[in-house]
């Protein structure tokens, strides 16, 4: 093991060598087959991530379409609002004048009215 720490980080495959080198046939074939089955799950993980990966792309995607055609929708609703709002302001506008041209006419009409009952008495 001292031999192991000169060679240090610097070269993993000869401290796999030099460790290896110190294990039965047994113990070395059964760190083998280990070897192989976490190069084989980690070969499927990666599969899985990128599988995973185009999943969330495709996910993303569709709802950076969702929201763009979600924002559409809102500006058409606010313009249509807009529209509304603009037109029952003139037709209160046109509302308020016919009620001001009545009320001047009722006043008229009603001091007219006052004017000919002081005649007539």
């Amino acid at each position: 093991m001292a031999e192991l720490s000169k060679i240090g980080n610097t070269n993993p495959i000869a401290a796999l060598i030099q460790i290896a080198s110190g294990f039965s046939e047994d113990s070395l074939n059964k760190v083998i087959s280990q070897l192989e089955s976490l190069r084989t799950s980690v070969a499927e993980s990666l599969i899985s991530d990128a599988a995973d990966e185009a999943e969330a792309e495709a996910e993303y995607r569709h709802l950076i379409t969702e929201i763009g055609s979600t924002r559409t929708q809102v500006a058409s609703a606010l313009t249509e609002a807009k529209n509304t709002l603009k037109s029952k302001e003139t037709n209160l506008g046109i509302q308020k004048n016919i009620r001001d041209d009545s009320m001047t006419k009722m006043t008229e009409a009603t001091t007219a009215q006052t004017n000919k009952e002081a005649q007539c008495l």
